[in-house]
């Protein structure tokens, strides 16, 4: 089953709007529920990756990869990881047709404590934007696509498994292990359901990292060290309902059209 937990957060954005953000936190153990028998075919979960997935440049260098997921008239939404937009002043992304974006990190919504970025950029061609997934009901064992691209290999497209899905979240957002390999560079790249080809997550974080400090939950509290050791053997991503309700607020178009609840408070700064 899924879990609902609501949470009140004050972030910045428009001050006349009053909306709460639901944070959907998967249930994955001891519940039976088959992944769709008919998975999309490799060409088919390719092209769609291919069309998500953008590169994010700081001063013509590549610093990590972001995922297509709103769009708002001429206006593109680029979703990708906090840390890859820490501390550079001016970027530029690379659409999947090569064009090259101005692009702006947005300062509000503020997503606090999160590893979760926004930028945005202007374009008056086309492009396709991420299909979410409306309701989150993945379990450990299923199969997954991440993506990203890294500077010395392009793009990256690595199956794998839902490894591991803890019961609280992890700092940062974190809570959904899987066993894809990801590289540098693939951090804010798609998570893609392999069966339906929809985005369930972003990137953030390899497995085996040189310490274990990220295996510490929101609350304070650390798993056990047997866990810590089954963490670390996973690469960790960012659920996407822990950003789309704000996205929804903002009234980003999404390929569903998904009609999100609202319900965080807002405030200027």
């Amino acid at each position: 089953m899924i879990r609902y937990i609501s949470i009140i957060l004050s972030i910045l954005i428009l001050p006349i709007l009053s909306i709460t953000i639901r944070i959907f936190v998967i249930q994955p153990k001891n519940e039976t529920h088959a992944q769709l028998s008919q998975f999309l075919s490799e060409e088919e979960l390719k092209k769609i990756t291919s069309s998500i997935c953008v590169q994010i440049f700081y001063k013509a260098r590549e610093i990590g990869s972001g995922t297509l997921i709103g769009k708002k008239g001429g206006n593109y939404l680029v979703l990708t990881n906090a840390h890859v937009v820490r501390g550079v002043d001016s970027i530029s992304i690379k659409t999947p047709d090569g064009k090259n974006h101005a692009a702006e990190v947005l300062k509000k919504p503020r997503f606090d404590q999160r590893d979760i970025a926004l930028l945005r950029f202007n374009s008056d061609n086309s492009y396709q934007i991420a299909s979410l997934e409306e309701t989150i009901s993945i379990r450990e064992g299923y199969e997954v696509l991440a993506a990203g691209f890294t500077p010395e290999k392009g793009l990256i497209l690595s199956t794998g498994k839902i490894s591991l899905i803890p019961d609280k979240i992890l700092k940062e957002g974190y809570q959904i292990g899987y066993t894809s390999e990801v590289e540098q560079g693939m951090s804010g790249g798609p998570i893609l359901n392999a069966a339906s080809g929809k985005l369930i997550g972003i990137n953030g974080k390899s497995a085996f990292p040189i310490t274990d400090n990220g295996y510490v939950y929101e609350d304070g509290s650390t798993p056990s060290a047997d866990l810590i050791e089954k963490m670390r053997a996973s690469s960790w991503g960012i659920p996407v309902q822990n950003f789309i309700d704000v996205m929804a607020q903002e009234n980003w178009e999404t390929s569903d059209k998904m009609n999100l609840a609202k319900a965080l408070h807002f405030k200027e700064e």
